[in-house]
């Protein structure tokens, strides 16, 4: 019986394992559940808001919708208040006209989509405005009433047009640097500042770009999207993730180039899992700002698959000193469009000034350098992600990332964390961490359903101690950290959470920072740490345990590490552990097969009652009319072959039965002579003659030829010819 058991256990673990692996490699959440009753907040808007973050500070965040723009002030327990609304929408005549152009009604309003601090107290904001941008100046704080009396500036190059669209800006050094389009159909994209623009129409600037976000970093301004790739186009069609530069202070170029960037310059953003074939995310769809990590400044983007494809993310770290360097590697051009994209020596193109770097004054630039810009913005080495491989990898639907937001803090062991929270399509927050060392150590601490099940998670930021993760329609605030759902030092510990400490005086878990570092039990010492009567009824878990994923530095595979002891459940309330989950997942397949083997056995006697020639050999009917009786009485049935031909002659019928000649004697004349057209003998096979029937037959056909063609032509199709 012991046996038994632990044979169970296996099953149950290997399971889990299983469960995790489908979700993706290293994929193993500490506690799986939705969001602790009354440890959140939602502020809601109209269904068909299309709510975009527009900025954020330190206890209020800006949002954009439709025809109104919120600002919502987060409290220090994550209450969310409104506590200004602009309200901004379209004239009569601009929904009339975008209503004759063919647009929805829906899509004829006034998203607002740009809110840029110009001045203090004073802010510029930019909408959709029914498919003609509009751009408008407004005092802060915003005030509730509409200010239809507001000069209207033209935002042609600055906002979109749909609401749907995407789009990117940063405003810095007293500019808009926007990545957008330019026009109604959305067919001329742009990297944008007043009176400059990447070249129209130029595919190899820009190709159907879909621009994902925009920062200020040194004397550039970047930009980050996902385009086709024009680099692949002899081999088909793909889309790559980039990051674009221009310079903040490119005044142009000389001549015909004053309205066109001078410093414009692309790379490949590479996020992949390493091997030997590595397997790429392509789709860029989400980023962080500019962070620290270790002392670097460093920037977090979430990558996918292409939507056709199989469905997996991924999010990936780069470093901003290696994005620089790209940009100071070799450039790549294809020589003509049959030819291969390949590196561009320097010794082709100008050498001093290097081509895209930041001058004091682009307008005295030669030519030759600003046409060489021109004609090679995409340079040569990708950006390659830190550590060589992305920090987390999920896979399926319901787990496709879409967001991230990243805060770092100090754990209870004294060392720094960058603790990652992502979003997902189907509503979820997944939260995890890093830890580099011989091999990099990924930790899934949880995974909560923060929105309804089916709403992605759009975008997500931190105001505060609070995570906020927006969708089209609300926004919901979410606590950092939630040790107080921890009831002992093992649960405690057990997440590996560095927001949480196990606080022995009190026997509680506290939150790391309301207690002094040294009187924390240090999760790196996993459970060696928890006193035996804090320890919970002892159960093998699969999630929900001390592990760690990394890769074996002798195998290269990914490792899940167990301890020696037991490891106790974690009870959070609303989580569920791998355990549960794989004994759900066994009855369902019992459940599954036990159903199916019933309708097969019901449908198949139905079958059997209602269509008897099923299960009939197929040469068995082909070769007899009397195939029904030949399955009970085997050779005692009466033959019919009848033949017909366009000539209306016939051959004698031929018996299914050959007479068996012996001693190999050939037959007399006569004898051949009484066989049929396929020399056979008219006998059968119990010796009797059967040659009179055989003619009577034949004689009926022959009194009666019209009644031959016509009803005995169903029998005669059924007769082996």
């Amino acid at each position: 019986m012991l046996g038994f058991e632990r044979l169970f256990g296996v099953l149950l673990t290997c399971l889990g394992a299983s469960f995790a692996w489908d979700r993706g490699p290293g994929y193993a959440p500490h506690v799986i559940g939705g969001l602790p009753r009354g440890q959140h907040q939602e502020f809601r808007t109209n269904s068909t808001d299309h709510l975009r973050l527009l900025s954020s500070t330190e206890n209020f965040v800006v949002l954009g919708g439709r025809n109104a723009l919120y600002n919502v002030t987060v409290g220090l327990d994550g209450h969310l208040d409104l506590t200004g609304k602009l309200i901004w929408g379209s004239t009569d005549a601009h929904r009339e006209l975008c209503t004759l152009k063919g647009k929805q009604e829906g899509d004829c309003q006034n998203y607002i989509r740009i809110f840029a601090e110009v001045n203090p107290g004073r802010a510029l904001i930019c909408g959709t405005n029914s498919y003609k941008p509009m751009c408008r100046h407004y005092s802060i704080p915003l005030s509730e009433k509409d200010d239809t009396d507001k000069e209207n500036e033209e935002a042609q190059g600055r906002c979109p047009y749909s609401p749907t669209h995407s789009s990117a800006y940063t405003y810095t050094d007293g500019h808009l640097f926007t990545g957008t389009v330019a026009d109604f159909s959305g067919a001329d994209p742009l990297i944008y500042r007043e009176n400059q623009r990447t070249e129209q129409y130029d595919l190899k600037q820009l190709n159907q770009p879909a621009f994902v976000s925009a920062t200020s970093y040194d004397e550039y301004a970047f930009f980050f999207f996902r385009e086709i790739a024009m680099e692949y186009m002899n081999c088909g069609k793909a889309v790559y993730s980039r990051v674009g530069r221009v310079c903040k202070n490119d005044r142009g170029g000389p001549a015909i180039f004053y309205d066109r960037w001078t410093s414009f310059l692309k790379a490949r953003l590479n996020c992949s899992l390493p091997g030997e074939y590595p397997f790429y995310f392509d789709y860029l769809s989400a980023t962080t700002d500019v962070v620290k990590l270790n002392g670097e400044d460093v920037i977090y983007g979430v990558f996918g698959t292409p939507p056709t494809s199989i469905e997996g993310s991924a999010v990936c770290v780069f470093r901003m000193k290696d994005i620089l360097e790209a940009f100071e590697g070799p450039f790549k051009a294809q020589k003509d469009t049959r030819s291969n994209w390949l590196p561009v020596s320097t010794s082709l193109g100008p050498t001093e000034p290097r081509p895209g770097s930041c001058v004091e004054d682009s307008r005295t630039l030669p030519s030759q350098t600003v046409n060489f810009v021109k004609n090679h913005p995409l340079m040569e080495k990708a950006v390659p992600a830190l550590y060589g491989e992305p920090l987390l990898v999920t896979t399926g639907a319901q787990l496709r990332l879409t967001s991230v937001a990243v805060v770092p803090t100090t754990g209870p062991d004294g060392r720094s964390y960058s603790v990652l929270f992502a979003g997902t399509a189907d509503g979820r927050l997944v939260k995890f961490y890093a830890v580099s060392g011989s091999t990099l150590q990924k930790v899934v601490v949880s995974e909560m359903q923060v929105l309804p099940p089916g709403q992605a998670v759009k975008q997500l930021t931190t105001v505060g101690k609070q995570i906020l993760a927006i969708s089209e329609n609300s926004v919901v605030s979410i606590p950092q950290s939630d040790c107080s759902n921890y009831t002992n030092c093992a649960s405690c510990v057990g997440t590996r959470d560095p927001f949480c400490g196990w606080h022995e005086e009190s026997h509680s878990c506290r939150e790391v920072g309301t207690v002094p570092l040294g009187h924390l039990l240090d999760t790196a010492a996993l459970y060696d740490v928890c006193p035996e009567n804090n320890w919970v009824e002892e159960r093998v878990v699969t999630h929900g345990t001390i592990s760690s994923v990394g890769r074996d530095p002798q195998s290269g595979f990914l490792v899940h590490e167990s301890h020696n002891h037991t490891c106790p459940e974690i009870a959070v309330a609303g989580a569920y552990s791998a355990q549960t989950m794989a004994i759900a997942l066994v009855v369902v397949a019992a459940v599954a097969l036990a159903v199916g083997g019933l309708v097969g056995i019901v449908v198949g006697h139905k079958c059997r009652l209602e269509c008897p020639m099923m299960g009939v050999p197929p040469m068995e009917h082909r070769n007899q009319l009397t195939w029904s009786k030949s399955r009970h009485m085997a050779h005692h049935s009466k033959d019919i072959n009848l033949l017909m031909n366009t000539n209306q002659f016939y051959s004698p019928p031929a018996s299914p039965h050959p007479v068996i000649f012996s001693n190999a004697q050939e037959p007399t004349p006569q004898a051949r002579r009484k066989m049929d057209n396929l020399g056979l003998v008219d006998f059968d096979v119990d010796g009797k003659d059967r040659r009179h029937e055989s003619k009577n037959s034949t004689e009926s056909l022959e009194k009666d030829p019209q009644h031959f063609k016509t009803d005995t032509l169903q029998k005669v199709k059924k007769t082996y010819i």
